[in-house]
């Protein structure tokens, strides 16, 4: 690619220029809020360097392209090297048969114009756009760029489709002069995505959309008069501006068709109706026969051109055009249709399957997020049972992502574009961080590294709000008691060491970058949902099985260990607060009581009806059944730590004064809640094992 354009007045060197039609409408601005946002980006998506120095972008306050004269003008002026053309005067299929005429006339003489003053002023590549209405009407699906010339275009949309065909033989007419210019084409399939031009009348999704919403708000059936059988192919106008530019800048001539997911109208109106809670409502005529007949573009030609490509999954882009499009509208107080609070942020999170990413990811789906959930590349159906009841929910989405993947956590939040990120991946068992110091470094404190670093090189530094998911480990020899913001730290594990690593990880960047970046310091935290190797859940778990008769005594390590404990429902709703705050900062997270290993072993026996009592001293210390003498808990020295934690207890005097936070649930009915819901399993265990089902 050419360096310059050539000498301006001052003899100084030009860098080329591109020129964009038809920037106002969905795919040009898509394309304008790309290049405006993400300049580097164009580095990394052709060869040639330097990129483009100027784009330009006409609307029609710019220039009336059906204007020989103006459209001269404009490229005179600018004189591109580049030509994107987009414009043309598009309507939806229920107008396009009234206006058949001012189409053909207008979008003939927008093409003729363009590519006249385009070879006058010497422009080396234009990129002309397509649509499948170009393609014949009659023709073998899926449909190859060889196919374009093998027929008539339809007939109800000849206004339209016939200055598409006619723009690609104009830039083939070009191209065949072989003069060292490159005049070629893409075609895209049916394109949707955010808009404020979305109307009942127009394409189909935004026509849906529309729909639906009308129906909702006056409480009605969200009718789709089709059988939804018919199928479209359909591509998220976001994902096209990097497809453009490296085509602009690399594809070698002809005409290229774009990529896009093959639905059903059927389909698409579910998950439209689904974005808007309204699948009890939707309803298909089926005895309306279908209008359009199936139109596939085959994008194999795409596929070897970029073999990496991706686009955005179609449920998501749906989810983002329809809660865009709600906030658009104007709501009357007495409508049914009431907005959620966050409808339609979206946030992602890491470490979901866990116990705080599953309570999480309800938490925010029922603000009204899309939740992008980052799981291990190694999960399974058993590692995902946290989260089972949530991966149906129509916003919620899980990406199997190692968080040492920055390449492609970088990718996500380019196409997800988080508003909001919870970092709750962690290796996070204290006993077992002695046993493996590496990895576990390898996964705190590098792996936060990596997501700052992802969303740093994805641009979302300006808009994203980062929460880490510390420890009060960190304190481990206490120097104060009870511990706040400011209490120094002195880690005692690798567990705690590689979180404090990422603690300041957190705070560098913050200071660096000026990233909204947070660090929750939370205290201990429970739930049924707690991984058994636990000492909480270790108990719940061994009361309910002793309490059943499958296990005699309960074997635990220091009992006098002091810890500040509540429930991590209550704690992930201070998460999500710290990133509501104005301005980011660090908490403690705590209740601010401890309570001792030992007292949570007597609540949680006292639960099951077998209240305990104590006897004997240090390791022979035992824990038994009141009244029956049976002793059902003893000291098991190899579960004492390396290095132990005697004592954490919170001050969050911080969060409570500044975002008014308070735990909800007390300590007995956190150890109660785990009790049961171990009892309850236990017992559907103890069934089978009565019925013979298990060894």
């Amino acid at each position: 690619m050419p360096s310059s354009r050539g000498p301006d007045v001052d003899g100084a060197e030009t860098l080329p220029v591109v020129l964009v039609t038809g920037s106002a409408g969905l795919i040009g601005s898509a394309l304008k809020q790309f290049v405006q946002k993400s300049l580097p980006v164009l580095r990394s998506q052709t060869r040639q360097t330097p990129p483009p120095g100027e784009w330009v972008f006409l609307d029609r306050s710019a220039a009336d392209l059906t204007d020989v004269a103006q459209t001269r003008h404009v490229f005179e002026k600018y004189k591109p090297l580049y030509v994107v053309h987009l414009a043309a005067l598009a309507v939806g299929s229920p107008r396009m048969l009234d206006r058949q005429e001012e189409l053909m006339k207008v979008n003939n003489a927008i093409n003729q114009n363009v590519i006249s003053c385009a070879r006058e002023v010497g422009v080396q590549t234009l990129l002309g756009a397509l649509t499948h209405f170009a393609y014949p009407a009659e023709t073998k699906q899926p449909m190859s760029e060889d196919q374009i010339l093998e027929g008539e275009v339809i007939s109800s949309a000849v206004g339209y489709a016939a200055p598409k065909r006619r723009l690609y033989e104009l830039t083939q007419q070009v191209q065949a002069e072989n003069n060292g210019s490159s005049f070629f084409n893409v075609a895209f399939p049916c394109v949707f995505g955010p808009s404020p031009n979305i109307n009942a009348d127009g394409p189909v999704v935004g026509a849906l959309i529309a729909k639906c919403f009308q129906a909702k708000r006056d409480g009605e059936k969200f009718v789709v008069r089709s059988s939804g059988k018919e199928v479209r192919q359909f591509l998220y106008a976001p994902d096209i501006p990097a497809f453009l530019i490296r085509a602009l800048f690399e594809f070698e001539g002809g005409l290229l068709n774009f990529p896009g997911h093959r639905v059903s109208i059927g389909a698409l109106a579910e998950e439209v109706a689904g974005a808007m809670g309204m699948l009890d409502a939707l309803e298909f005529e089926a005895s309306i026969p279908d209008t359009s007949k199936t139109r596939l573009l085959d994008s194999e030609n795409f596929d070897r051109f970029w073999p990496s490509a991706s686009i955005t999954p179609f449920k998501t882009a749906i989810r983002e055009t329809v809660y865009r499009y709600v906030q658009q509208q104007t709501i009357p107080s007495a409508a049914k249709y009431t907005l959620p609070s966050h409808f339609g942020r979206v946030a992602a999170v890491t470490g979901v399957a866990g116990q705080d990413g599953s309570y999480l990811a309800e938490l925010l789906l029922s603000k009204g997020y899309i939740v992008h959930g980052l799981v291990r590349r190694t999960s399974n159906v058993n590692t995902l049972s946290r989260i089972q009841h949530v991966l149906g929910h129509p916003c919620m989405f899980l990406h199997q992502i190692d968080i040492d993947d920055e390449s492609a956590l970088c990718s996500l939040f380019k196409t997800a574009r988080p508003a909001e990120i919870y970092n709750l991946a962690a290796q996070s068992d204290v006993r077992i961080s002695f046993d493996t110091p590496v990895s576990t470094g390898t996964v705190n404190a590098l792996g936060t590294l990596h997501l700052l670093e992802a969303l740093r090189n994805a641009e979302l530094t300006s808009t994203v709000r980062f929460y880490q998911a510390s420890t009060s480990e960190l304190y481990g020899k206490v120097h104060a008691v009870p511990q706040n913001e400011d209490t120094p730290f002195h880690p005692r594990s690798p567990y705690a060491v590689s979180k404090l690593m990422a603690f300041w990880s957190v705070v560098n960047y913050r200071e660096a970058y000026n990233i909204f970046a947070s660090n929750g310091i939370l205290f201990n935290h429970e739930s049924p949902r707690r991984g058994e190797n636990f000492v909480t859940r270790k108990i719940t778990r061994g009361v309910a099985r002793i309490k059943h008769g499958l296990q005699d005594c309960l074997f635990l390590g220091n009992i006098n260990a002091k810890r500040d404990w509540g429930h991590a429902r209550d704690y992930v709703r201070a998460m999500w607060l710290i990133l509501q705050h104005d301005e980011a900062n660090d908490f403690v997270v705590g209740s601010g009581c401890t309570r001792t290993v030992r007292e949570f072993c007597e609540i949680a026996f006292s639960r099951s009806g077998m209240p305990i009592s104590w006897r004997g001293e240090g390791i022979d210390e035992v824990g038994y059944v009141t009244g029956t003498g049976k002793v059902v808990i003893r000291i098991d020295p190899k579960f004492f730590r390396p290095a132990e934690v005697d004592l954490l207890h919170s001050d969050p005097s911080r969060i409570q004064k500044v975002l008014g936070w308070y735990p909800e649930t007390s300590f007995a009915q956190l150890v109660g809640e785990m009790v049961d819901t171990d009892y309850e399993y236990v017992q559907v265990q103890q069934k089978i094992l009565s019925m013979g089902q298990l060894e």
